[in-house]
C-alpha cells in the first residue's frame, strides 16, 4: 500500500476508536450524573485492581461458555438462512491484511469494545441496577448488552457473554476480570 493509504487508514481507524470510546464512555458519565440530579445513589464501580486468582479457570469457563452459545446461535440462525447473510458482511480475512492492520484491528475490535463496554454494561449498569438484585441487574445489563449489538445473528450468544460477564463481576469484585474475558472472547 502507498504510504498515503497506511496513513489514511491509521488515522481512520484511530479516529474511529476514539469515537467508539466517546460512544461509550459519554453514557456512563450521563447515567452517573442523571442518578445524582434524581436524588439515587450512585452505585460504586468496581474498579479494583486485583485479578482473581481463579482467573485462568474462570477465564477458560467463560469462553467455553460463550464459545458454545455461539455455535448454538449460529445453528438457530442458519436455520432461518441469516448466516449467508451474515458471512457476506465479513470483512477480509486476516491472512490478506498488512502487519499494522493486525494491529489496529486488534486494538479497535477487541481492546477498545472490551474497556468500553464493561465499563458501560458492568460498571455503570449493572452496578446501579443492584437495589433491585444481583440476579436482575445481571439480567438487565446482559438483556442490554445484547440489544445494543444490534445483530439478530449475536442476539442469543451476547445474551449469554452478557450472564457470563455479569456473574463475573459480581464473583470476582473487579471490573478488569470482566474487560480481560470480552478481550479474549473478542
Amino acid at each position: 500500500l502507498p504510504i498515503g493509504e497506511v496513513t489514511n487508514n491509521v488515522i481512520y481507524q484511530l479516529f474511529y476508536a476514539a469515537g467508539y470510546m466517546f460512544t461509550f464512555m459519554l453514557p456512563v458519565l450521563f447515567l452517573r450524573r442523571f442518578l445524582r440530579n434524581s436524588g439515587c445513589a450512585v452505585q460504586p464501580m468496581s474498579l479494583s485492581p486485583r485479578l482473581s486468582p481463579m482467573l485462568v479457570p474462570i477465564v477458560f469457563a467463560g469462553v467455553t461458555i460463550c464459545f458454545s452459545m455461539a455455535q448454538i446461535n449460529t445453528a438457530i440462525v442458519d436455520l432461518f438462512g441469516y448466516s449467508d447473510f451474515m458471512s457476506d458482511m465479513m470483512g477480509e480475512s486476516m491472512a490478506t491484511m498488512a502487519p499494522y492492520e493486525v494491529v489496529l484491528n486488534f486494538i479497535v475490535i477487541s481492546v477498545v469494545p472490551a474497556f468500553c463496554e464493561e465499563f458501560l454494561f458492568r460498571g455503570a449498569i449493572l452496578a446501579n441496577c443492584r437495589p433491585f438484585g444481583r440476579t436482575n441487574a445481571i439480567i438487565i445489563s446482559a438483556v442490554l448488552f445484547a440489544l445494543m449489538h444490534q445483530n439478530a445473528g449475536q442476539l442469543l450468544y451476547t445474551f449469554a457473554a452478557g450472564i457470563v460477564l455479569g456473574l463475573i463481576y459480581e464473583y470476582t469484585g473487579s471490573i478488569w476480570n470482566c474487560t480481560i474475558l470480552h478481550l479474549l472472547n473478542n
